[in-house]
């Protein structure tokens, strides 16, 4: 069982909960459920943040938000059909590495900048879920490893996973369910930059 939201990150013990109730409820185990969010840095905040020190978190939302993946769950589990999986790996180079090294020998540390040497993984791993026909696309299961930074707004967006899932519906339909799977972005940021003074900029 996938879970994705276009979130910054789901707590531990939201995490849990939303486990064991599918493991007591459908017998799912808890180590077959996973939650992933597109970790976008403009998304309502479900938790304490160490790295701001913000702990904005409305628990109201919090709450409400899992009593809605709740009955999600159940209406997934309900509608379940057979189907036909194609898979694939295309590329992609809107991520870019974001620590730059020092130039000085007599700084330590990196900085945050774009670092065209540095790495970073382009892969972009998807799979196409089929009717058991093969006759209907339902769905489009797809990931990459890059923080969804891309703006500089004091508001709420999905950043460029959004974007993605726009597109996708504007050629294949609404009807076609389409999940962005967060990968291991560590040191990746979205590749807008300018390259005079070598500083991160906004997409937008």
């Amino acid at each position: 069982l996938l879970i994705t939201a276009d979130l910054h990150l789901f707590p531990i013990d939201f995490s849990w909960r939303i486990r064991f109730w599918a493991q007591k409820k459908f017998d799912i185990p808890h180590s077959a459920v996973i939650l992933n969010t597109s970790h976008t840095h403009y998304g309502p905040l479900l938790a304490y943040d160490y790295w701001t020190n913000w702990n904005k978190s409305n628990l109201q939302f919090v709450t409400d938000l899992e009593l809605e993946i709740r009955p999600g769950i159940e209406s997934a589990l309900a509608d379940l059909a057979p189907c036909a999986i194609d898979s694939g790996i295309m590329a992609s180079d809107i991520g870019i590495n974001r620590r730059l090294r020092l130039p000085n020998s007599d700084q330590v540390g990196t900085d945050m900048r774009p670092n065209e040497d540095g790495y970073y993984d382009p892969d972009l791993p998807i799979l196409a879920i089929y009717d058991g026909n093969r006759e209907h696309l339902r769905g489009l299961l797809y990931s990459y490893a890059c923080h969804p930074t891309s703006q500089n707004i004091p508001g709420i967006s999905a950043d460029y996973p959004g974007a993605i899932a726009l597109a996708l519906s504007a050629i294949y339909g609404e009807s076609v369910h389409t999940l962005f799977a967060q990968g291991a972005g560590a040191n990746i940021k979205t590749r807008f930059y300018d390259p005079e003074t070598r500083y991160f900029t906004s997409a937008t």
